[in-house]
C-alpha cells in the first residue's frame, strides 16, 4: 500500500528490455503524459490534445494531482520517478493512467499489440531524508550510462565530461534543479528537505556521489 505524503522511488523498462523510447517524439509524448495524467479527474485515453509542457508551464495549473513528482528520468529503455503521494492510492491510479495511455499510443505508432512493459512497475518506499537526497541523486545521474555504462560499478571516469552530458539531455528533471528551466511546470521540489539550500548546492550535491560506497545497491533497476 501506498501512503499519503510519503515518497516513493518508481522504476520498470521495456519488456525483453527493448526500447520503449524510440524518437524525440515518443520522449515528449511520455512528458506530456507525466502532466496530464496525474490529475484524480482525468480518467486516461489516448488524446492529450495540444496540452503545452515548458519552461512557462500550460497556465494556470486547476489539476487535482494525484502524486508530486519530485524528480524523474527517461532513458531509452526504462523511466524512473520519484513520488510523494497526495491522494489515496494516487500512485497505482497515476501510474495505470500513464502506462496505459503511452502504451496505447506507442503500439498504435508502430503497428503491434500487447504489452510494452516488464510487468507492473517497481517501487521503493522511501522512509528518511537521506535516502529521498541520495534516490534524487540517482535518478538524475542515470543518464551517464549512455556515455559511461560502467558507471555505477566503477564511478565516473569523467566528471566534468559527464556533468555536461546530463546538463544537455533534455529528458529528466537535472536541468530543472540546476535553475535551468526545462519541463519545471511537472516537478514539486518544494516538498524535498532543505530544497532551496539543495538548489543552490545541487551540482556540489550531486558530485558528492563519487564520495559513496556502492549506493547504488539499493537503486538499481
Amino acid at each position: 500500500m501506498f501512503v499519503n505524503e510519503q515518497f516513493y522511488h518508481i522504476y520498470n523498462r521495456g519488456v525483453d528490455k527493448r526500447k520503449i523510447f524510440q524518437s524525440p517524439d515518443d520522449y515528449e509524448r511520455f512528458i506530456k503524459s507525466l502532466f496530464y495524467f496525474n490529475d484524480i479527474n482525468i480518467l486516461g485515453g489516448l488524446h492529450l490534445g495540444d496540452l503545452k509542457i515548458g519552461a512557462s508551464g500550460p497556465g494556470p495549473d486547476s489539476r487535482e494531482r494525484l502524486v508530486d513528482i519530485i524528480a524523474w528520468c527517461l532513458m531509452p529503455n526504462h523511466f524512473h520517478l520519484i513520488l510523494r503521494q497526495r491522494q489515496d492510492g494516487g500512485v497505482s491510479k497515476f501510474l495505470q493512467k500513464l502506462v496505459s495511455g503511452y502504451t496505447t499510443y506507442f503500439n498504435i505508432k508502430n503497428d503491434r499489440s500487447g504489452v510494452l512493459l516488464q510487468g507492473a512497475f517497481k517501487s521503493k518506499h522511501i522512509q528518511t531524508d537521506s535516502y529521498l537526497m541520495h534516490a534524487v541523486r540517482y535518478v538524475h545521474l542515470n543518464p551517464v550510462a549512455i556515455i559511461e555504462p560502467q558507471w555505477e560499478t566503477r564511478g565516473i571516469k569523467d566528471w566534468k565530461g559527464a556533468l555536461k552530458f546530463l546538463d544537455l539531455y533534455r529528458w529528466s528533471s537535472h536541468s530543472d534543479y540546476t535553475g535551468v528551466e526545462n519541463f519545471s511546470s511537472l516537478i514539486h521540489k518544494e516538498h524535498l528537505p532543505h530544497y532551496s539550500t539543495l538548489t543552490r548546492n545541487y551540482v556540489q550535491f550531486l558530485s558528492q556521489w563519487l564520495l559513496k560506497n556502492r549506493w547504488f545497491e539499493r537503486f538499481r533497476t
